[in-house]
Parts: structure tokens; sequence; C-alpha cells
């Protein structure tokens, strides 16, 4: 049955016999991420500039994009940087060398090089030398190691008295004693290979690799003859799965009518052979530093002893092999067979001179390669203070790669600047002269390179680039002032002004600000201020806020504004509140740590406690959204990292608007900022404060309702979704915070649906039809975003302490670490807001899928229309009452930002809309007409509706709407 399912998919290459077992098709595309490459393009531009001004700025517009790229772009250069001062040391010797030999020769690279501090004591810098040899010995980067481009052997030097199975020496296998020990050090090799190894050195500590300094990033094995049940990490040795057995061994044989099972029985029995003449008839006779195999863990396991490991450097006339199918480089040649699982290739001589130019050999090689490259973050999840600090060691070329988001596009001159490295193509014309213009502000010219990456925007730019980016048109951008949320914290910063003005002592910090943490007064005292200056600020308000807008903003004569900016539901009550639960809590915490003689985590509660206290107000209300910053108002929401003054918590804030942080900050989501990685353990819970739960469904038409928790009109069978309105929590019981190593999956994605119209609004009263379309005026609307789990079950979350879990736990501890006896409720999490919506009605759309296809090919016509990022228009579908099913576009922002409004306005702006969207599913995408792709209506944000999208359904119908034009 599933093999007629998967027809189209194949077991096996037929050429090579290449599979992936249970992860089905080995036809696999070909993606290329883009971290490497941009990887290669910073270091070059960093080795090539001038020694005093090595500076290249990064742009990319993500900010997740960004700091991951700080944090990569650094490794992986000191990875680069580390195998060049190998290869150095390995030149200035002769011949094979121990780890012990290779080291001392690499200190000595090291210190004419000013590697380490000059604070570093002896044992410190051993530590490091050897930490750079074995991570090199047992590198997983195989491909790009000094072995993989042919700089350096290693090999495994068998112990003289080593006695040889006569096994190997007789039928079938007859090898010659040459042989027969090349086999032995190359089956003792794959253990290096495979990290079943004991790494000597360090003041003679056997257990070096578990105190010091970090090897790799993949667990470390042993080997035992036959792997124990139960037992994980463990290699065991006659294993015919392991590819050294099944597969290399058995092609060693002779072709004499065996059969596979066959081969694999005189495999394994020749391993057991190997394996009784090394550890029984030597290893149990000597002294242990000269054993092959050190005992450890459970009983009989082992690890391969490095000490008797040897490297030397390659030369370009010595000889070697490569495989004549996958093209791997080998250094120990038995019968012409490549070690590469299931590779089917034979081994060919070859000199290291003749192989192909390699960029990395080329890096390793170069003797002039710069010592250090720092790179840093620079985007919105780091605080101003420190964002200040990197930009000005930028500026002196302290930091030499500095990673940012858009936080450098505008206002911003970093002097003698000569190198802008631009990560993907900039959204519009104008970010791409913003960004480029940061180079070449002085007397030297800037060089400004852009990667496209593999995705639908990039490579449309890529086609073209000189007339839709270096000359593209840079059009003056609408602006619409009726967006409720900006105009009122325009009004909370004007009234906020005038009172720090006449209350200079308030402004201080945020204790200053709220005065008492456990009854606080800032919001009162500016509620009365408010109150008793009534008059003058009105008629400074009224004069800077469009008269239109009074009405909506309590501006006109009842002085409803107070209430909005300073009453006991507004923004400022809200996140006072959060503020002050959150010091108590802390404060709390210090407590029972103190009486518990915790005093470390009394300390670290302590520090967190003076974090809070002494923020800056004007950056806590900026950061909080009470005043404008830069950029549309979005409902913010932190994930709230227990920051303490010495940790990296304190250097990084992590906002997102909560319609996107209820996917990225969901329970087991995680994110880097500042070279760390951060992973939610939950939702913020404030004492005394409830949050909000919502009941909901949906039907086939995504005709959606809700109703409040407790309504009973609520049907019995709905779900229930969770409104995080104070953000999320990381688990402050676990420090420090890992090192990213790879970029932070993520998990899950939301969907919108719309709740509909706002009751005092008549979408039918001023209805037009364009081209057979109809569409109403933009009015504002309810939109419900959900993320609803891994294939829409949800969290578990408890409403007592905040904890949330993706399945079920019997028992569960608070983010601070104690245990909880709050019950794990099953919720989605989901955002409400209101923005400018539209409806479109299409005639005669009645499929759900047709509908949504239509719908994201209308959104992106918009969005290239209107010369917008489509990210800032969103679409969803909902049935009509006459039938058929509408399509609503809306502006994809708290308040609306007039965008959708423009498609009501003038008939030619909506066929400009049509026309730009039959375009884009016109097929120069390149995918079937009855499929879509990522360059037709595929995106991040509509992964639900990828295997259902189709964009001839789009243009059929808009093709029907356009034959209508005139």
């Amino acid at each position: 049955h599933k093999e007629q399912e998967r027809k189209d998919q194949l077991k096996k290459c037929e050429a090579c016999g290449y599979s992936r077992g249970s992860f089905g098709d080995p036809v696999q595309e070909i993606v290329h991420g883009s971290d490497a490459p941009n990887a290669v393009i910073a270091t070059a531009l960093h080795e090539l500039l001038p020694e005093d001004r090595r500076k290249v700025l990064a742009f990319a517009d993500s900010r997740q994009e960004a700091a991951f790229f700080a944090w990569y772009a650094q490794d992986s250069y000191e990875k680069l940087r580390d195998r060049n001062l190998i290869w150095r040391a390995l030149t200035h010797g002769n011949g094979e060398v121990s780890l012990d030999g290779l080291a001392n020769s690499l200190w000595k690279i090291c210190d004419e090089n000013q590697v380490f501090p000059e604070s570093e004591d002896s044992e410190g810098r051993e530590r490091k030398v050897r930490a750079m040899i074995y991570r090199e010995a047992v590198t997983e980067e195989r491909r790009i190691s000094l072995e993989g481009v042919g700089l350096a052997k290693w090999h495994i030097q068998l112990p003289a008295g080593l006695p040889l199975p006569q096994e190997m020496l007789n039928p079938p296998w007859d090898f010659t004693e040459a042989e027969a020990r090349l086999l032995i050090a190359v089956l003792l090799d794959d253990l290096r290979i495979r990290r079943a190894v004991h790494f000597p050195g360090g003041k003679n500590d056997p257990h070096w690799e578990k105190k010091n300094e970090k090897v790799s990033d993949y667990p470390q094995f042993s080997v035992h003859l036959n792997k124990p049940r139960g037992q994980k990490n463990v290699l065991g040795w006659s294993n015919p799965q392991r590819p050294i057995v099944g597969h290399f061994l058995v092609r060693l044989l002779p072709d004499n009518g065996l059969k596979m099972s066959e081969k694999k029985e005189r495999a394994q029995d020749l391993m057991r052979a190997i394996w009784k003449k090394i550890r029984y008839n030597y290893n149990d006779d000597v002294d242990d530093a000269d054993k092959l195999f050190l005992p450890v863990g459970p009983s009989g396991c082992f690890r391969l002893n490095l000490a008797w490991l040897r490297v030397k450097a390659a030369q370009e006339s010595d000889d070697f092999w490569q495989c004549d199918t996958c093209e791997r480089l080998h250094f120990h040649n038995v019968r012409n067979v490549c070690q590469r699982n299931k590779c089917p290739g034979k081994l060919v001589a070859v000199k290291v001179g003749d192989l192909a130019p390699n960029h990395y050999r080329n890096l390793y090689k170069n003797k002039e390669m710069p010592i250090r490259l720092r790179a840093e973050e620079h985007t919105a999840q780091i605080y101003s203070w420190l964002a200040q600090e990197r930009q000005k060691e930028f500026e002196k070329g302290k930091i030499h790669l500095l990673s940012s988001s858009t936080t450098f596009e505008l206002g911003v001159d970093l002097g003698a600047l000569e190198a802008v490295f631009l990560r993907n193509v900039p959204p519009e014309p104008f970010n791409y002269a913003q960004r480029a213009g940061r180079a070449g502000r002085r007397d030297t010219p800037g060089l400004v390179i852009t990667y496209c990456r593999r995705n639908p925007h990039d490579l449309y730019h890529y086609v073209d680039p000189e007339a839709r980016i270096l000359q593209g048109e840079i059009r003056t951008p609408p602006l619409h002032l009726r967006n409720e949320k900006i105009i009122s914290r325009h009004i909370a910063a004007t009234a906020l002004s005038a009172f720090f003005r006449k209350n200079q002592d308030r402004f201080k910090d945020v204790q200053s600000l709220v005065g008492d943490w456990g009854n606080p007064r800032g919001r009162k005292d500016f509620q009365s201020f408010c109150e008793q200056n009534r008059d003058s600020l009105e008629t400074a308000l009224r004069s800077i806020v469009p008269e239109e807008m009074h009405e909506k903003t309590g501006l006109a004569g009842d002085g409803s504004w107070i209430e909005k900016v300073a009453g006991e539901n507004s923004r400022f009550a809200k996140v006072e509140m959060k503020v002050c639960a959150d010091y108590r809590e802390m404060k709390e915490f210090e407590e029972d740590s103190a009486v518990r003689r915790e005093y470390s985590k009394a300390g670290k509660a302590k520090k967190r406690m003076d974090t809070i206290a002494e923020e800056r107000a004007l950056m806590f209300l900026s950061r909080q959204a009470v005043i404008p910053k830069y950029g549309f108002p979005v409902d913010v929401v932190e994930l709230d990292t227990h920051p303490s003054s010495n940790s990296k918590a304190a250097k990084v804030s992590l906002q997102r608007d909560l319609s996107q942080a209820i996917a990225e900050y969901a329970p087991g989501c995680k994110v880097v900022a500042d070279k760390k990685e951060w992973e939610s353990y939950g939702v913020k819970m404030i004492p005394g404060k409830e949050l909000r739960v919502m009941r909901y469904e949906y039907d086939e038409q995504h005709n959606f309702k809700q109703w409040e928790e407790g309504d009973p009109k609520a049907p019995d069978q709905s779900q229930k979704y969770l409104w995080p309105q104070f953000g999320f929590v990381t688990d402050f019981s676990k420090e420090p915070f890992k090192e990213p190593q790879r970029r932070a999956q993520r998990l899950y994605t939301t969907r919108p649906y719309f709740a509909g119209f706002d009751k005092k609004a008549d979408p039918e009263a001023d209805k037009r039809e364009f081209l057979g379309v109809e569409i109403t005026p933009a009015l504002p609307g309810t939109l419900v975003v959900l993320c609803e789990g891994k294939n829409g079950r949800g969290f578990y979350i408890c409403l007592k302490c905040g904890a949330g879990f993706s399945d079920r736990k019997s028992s569960h501890k608070s983010p601070n670490g104690s245990d909880c006896k709050g019950t794990l409720c099953k919720l989605s999490l989901g955002h409400e807001f209101v923005t400018d919506v539209t409806r479109l009605d299409f005639p005669g759309v009645a499929d759900i899928w047709e509908a949504y296809s239509l719908a994201y090919a209308v959104l992106l016509g918009a969005a290239s229309a209107l010369e917008v990022p489509d990210a800032d228009l969103n679409a969803t579908i909902t049935g009509r009452s006459s039938g058929g099913l509408s399509i609503v576009l809306y502006d994809n922002v708290p308040g609306g930002a007039g965008l959708v409004a423009n498609l009501y306005e003038e008939e030619d702006t909506f066929c400009a809309v049509l026309e730009a969207a039959k375009e884009r599913v016109a097929g120069e995408c390149g995918c079937g007409s009855g499929e879509s792709c990522y360059g037709c209506l595929r995106s991040y944000r509509n992964q639900f509706a990828h295997p259902y999208l189709r964009r001839d359904f789009a243009l059929e119908r808009l093709k029907d709407a356009l034959e209508r034009k005139n």
C-alpha cells in the first residue's frame, strides 16, 4: 500500500546504490543556505581590506538573521584561523608528530601571533592549544578540514609488537602483512572519526575533555565488541551496521560468489579476531600509557588512546588517492576501495599539487591571514547602551564585522567605512540607497556587495538589478494620519514630557517613575497632572492631532484622552503593573532563597531587581510602547530573560509584536540574541491579574466565531485560546544559556481569522464594483491570529505559573524552578487586534483553496503595485451570507496603516494590483499550472496552505476580471 502511494519515489540510486533508509527517496532538492557563502564573502572582505581599516558592515532585514550571523561568522572564522595555525605548526616540523609534539609547536605559533590574551596563564593556554588540536582531530567538518582539503595526514601508529590475527593472512582475505597492519590502522582511525577517543594531556588528567575547553558539538562515543543493549553512544566493534564493517570490509573480500549475508558474517569474524589480538593479546600486557584501548564507562567499553595518533603536513609531491566517484581524498589505500559509506568508487592515485583549486586550502596556507575577526550583533534585540558602545568600537576598528538589521540604515555616520555587505536584496530602492550610503563617505571609495538569496524577492531583482534596485524609482510613501494607536502614543509622549518637566525627579529611572513597588503611584500621579493641566495640554494636543481624529482620541472636549493614556486600563497602567509585579516576584524569591541559604540564587535575584529599578524611564516607556519608537505601532510583548547585571541577559531585549510572538516565543521555541540561544519556557503571569481566555470555532469556509470564557452561548466542544498580553518567560533556573551552534528552528506558524467588521461600521453601505469585483471601503475590522501548536494540537499551559509544554506533563516546575501544583490546560495562543480591512468578492469563488490561491496572488500584487513589503499586508478567507467566499485583505499592523484603503479609492490602482497579481502567477516562476512555489504564491506565513495552493486557480479569476477593463 505504501509503495502505491510513493510510486514516484526511488528506493536507491541505480548508479551507486545510495539510499536514505527510512528517510525515503535519495533524490533531494539541493538547497543552499546563505550563512556559509555569506561567511566566505565576509571573511574575504576582512582579509583583503587594509589592516587599519578592517571593518565590514553587514545588513540583513531579519533580526534573527543578523543575530545568528554574528555568532556564525566569528565561530566559522575562528575554526579557519585555528586550522591555519595548525598547518603553520605542522610545516615547522619534519615528518609525523604526536599530539604532544604538535601542541608544543602550535603553542609557539600562537604566542608569536598573540592569539592568547596577555592575562592567560600557561595552563589556560595549554587547554586552548589542545582544544584546537582535538577539535581538528575529531572534526565533523571533514570536507573542509585540513585532512579533507589535502593538507594534513592523520595516522594511527601501531605498536611494533602488535600481533596480527592469522585470519587476516589466510583465505578468504589473503592480506599481506603490510596490508594487514594498514587495515588495522584504518579500522582504528575510524574510531577517531567517530569520536570514540580519549583525549590525552592536560596535566595528565584522564577526564580532560569533561573539565576544559569544548571539543565537539556532538557526543563522544566508546567502543564495545558487541554494543550492549540500552547503552547510548556506544559503537559495536563488530557490528555489521557500521559502515566500516558492513560496507568497507565487505568490499575488500575477493569476489568469490559469497552472498552479502555471508560476506558480512566473514567481516564480523575478522573484526572479532582483530579485537581479540588488540584487547587481550596486547592491551592487557602493556602499561596504561602504551595501551591502544583505554577502559571507560560500562564494563567492556573502551576508547582509542590518541597517544598513538600521528599527524604530518602533506607535501605537494605526496601520493594520495582520490575516489573516482565521490572524489573524497584518502591517505591510506587498502585494495583501492573507497571508505565512504555505500560508495562503489575506486581509488585513483593523485598528487596534492594536482588537485583542483580550493578556497579553504588557500585560506589555511595563507600565512598573512588575520588572526582575529570579531563579529557582533547590532539589532533592536540588544539594549541601546550596548548598541552605542558597539558602534563606537566598530568605528575604532575593535569590531571587524558588525551584523546589523535595519538599525544602521538611517542617520548614522560610521566615518571611513569602505565595505558594506548586504546579505539579502533590500525591500526597496531607497533601502539600498541608504545602506549602500554607509560606505565611501570619506576620501576612499566604498565597496557594496549584495548577496541574492534563493527566494522570489531576491531572484526578481537579480534579473535586472540596475533598473529595479540601483536606479529604481523611489516614490514618496503615502502617510495617513489616522492611526489611533500612533496618535495615542504621541499624545502620551506630549503629556509625559510636560509631566517630567514639572517633576524632574521622576524622569531618572523606573524606580523613580513608579515611586513605590508595593503601591505604585506613577500612573496615578501622571493622571492627576493631566487633569490639573487639562486645558493647556488639550490646546497643545489639538494643534498637532488632525481635527478628524479629535473625537476618536478623546480630544473632542470631554477629556477622555486622559483615561486613554493614564487611566486604569491604559497601556501605562498595564506596564507599570507588570514591572512592579516583576520586582516584587524577585524580591520574594530573594528573601526565600536567603532563608534557604541559597545565597547564589538570592544574589541573582538582587541583581535582577537592580536591573529593573535602574533602567532609564524613557527607555522603559519606549520599550513598552507607551510612547512612540521607531517603526509602526504594534502590541509589543517581551520574552523575559530574567537579566542580572553581570549576565548576557542584561544585554538583550527580546521584543516582538504579539502576533509574531505567539509563534516565535511559544513554549519550547528558541531565538538567538547576542551570540546566545534563549528558549521560551511559557507565558508571563502577573499575580492578581488573570490572562484572557477565549473560546472559538471555525468551519470549513473559515467563518470564525469567538466567545469570552464562561459565556453560556459558547458551544461545549469549542476550542480555547490564551491571550498572552504580558509576554513570555525563559526558565530562570537554567543558566548559563548556550551558544546557538545552528540556526534556531521555527517550530510553529500562525494563521489569521476574520472575526468581523466593527459593529458601528456598515461594509455594504458604500460598496463599489471594479472589474466585476465587489470591494468594501477600508473599515475597522477584528482579526484573530492563532498559533495552534504542532498539527493543531495546541499547548499545555499552567494558568497559575505560566509554564508551557507541547505535550502533557504529569508534573512541572514554575519558571523560577520551584514545584508548581497548578493544572495544565490545553490551549492555543492567540492575539486579537483591530485594523483596516477591505473585503473583495470575486464572482463564482466557492472553493476554499481557490479562494486562498486568489487571495495570496492579490496580496502580492497589492504589495508590488503599492511598493510596500508584502509583510505589511495579509489576507484570509471568510464566507459571505449570499454564498461563496470573500477575500479579506488587511493592513498587517494594529490600527491600520492606510494601505488597503488605496484599493477602494481608485479603479486604476485596483487594476494595477490585479495586473501585478496576474504577472506573479503567469508562470515565470517555473512551477506547473496546477502547482505553486515560493516564486508565485507560497511564503513562510501560508505554510498551512502549501499543498493546496494552485496558481492556475488565481490566474483564471484574474484574467476574467481584467478582461472587463475598458
